[in-house]
């Protein structure tokens, strides 16, 4: 028996998804349905997973919207047992880098752990978790081309919604971290931990480099770089051989 796996197993497989496929993960429900319908799935190829909703059309899937990090790797457990080979998770942030601005882009080269789903599973030495180097290089060239301004560098997540503190920015950013999040470190530890190939996407919803929050979800720009990003992200998974 396998020691390294939990009694309790994620469900079986949904019709139509078989070993091999790539996912999309989107965090937030608007964008998940821009996603969807510019990927035209319907609910006809579509179930209820926990708490949210997957559609696929081939050997691509897209699920969503998640929260937080157990919440997240939950359902990213249920991909892997199904068989997924390649993932990109697409979601939010809040800028604590005065280089990042509301409506930039970040593509994250490393996690800091802040959230307690990493240690369930293992935490190394450096407090910090990683994504695929390819999905990530391949996502900041189809950036490229809209308009948005993108950043690769680290990120911050974190399970404290409300305790994003001034101390905890500045050492996050004397570190050269560039924004904070809630799930990318956990989902990095995941799978890597399973073995799989995983990425990740983030739009700069809101500010805090300033010592106060600047929230930017009305801001014209944060809502063009997501019609932006919704309109752009799927070709990756068009393209021979991507993301």
């Amino acid at each position: 028996m396998d020691s390294t796996n939990g009694i309790i197993k994620p469900l079986r497989a949904p019709t139509g998804l078989y070993p091999g496929f790539q996912a999309l993960m989107v965090s937030h429900p608007a964008d998940l349905e821009a996603i969807r319908k510019r990927l035209d799935m319907d609910g006809k190829t579509s179930r209820r997973v926990l708490m949210s909703r997957l559609y696929w059309r081939g050997d691509l899937a897209v699920i969503g919207p998640f929260m937080g990090a157990p919440y997240a790797v939950a359902l990213l457990e249920h991909l892997i047992a199904w068989g997924v080979e390649k993932i990109v998770c697409y979601g939010w942030c809040g800028a604590i880098s005065p280089d990042v601005a509301i409506g930039d882009l970040v593509i994250p080269t490393k996690a800091k752990i802040d959230e307690g789903t990493s240690g369930c599973y293992f935490l190394n030495g450096a407090g910090g978790s990683l994504p695929d180097p390819a999905i990530q290089e391949n996502l900041r060239a189809a950036m490229d081309i809209t308009r948005a301004r993108t950043h690769a560098g680290a990120v911050w997540s974190t399970d404290g919604l409300f305790q994003e503190t001034p101390e905890k920015i500045a050492r996050y950013r004397s570190q050269g971290v560039l924004a904070v999040e809630m799930e990318a470190s956990a989902l990095f530890t995941v799978s890597n931990y399973r073995s799989v190939a995983l990425g990740c996407l983030l739009v700069v919803s809101d500010g805090l480099s300033s010592g106060e929050w600047t929230p930017g979800f009305s801001d014209r720009g944060f809502k063009n770089s997501r019609d932006r990003v919704c309109q752009h992200l799927p070709a990756i998974f068009e393209a021979e051989g991507a993301p």
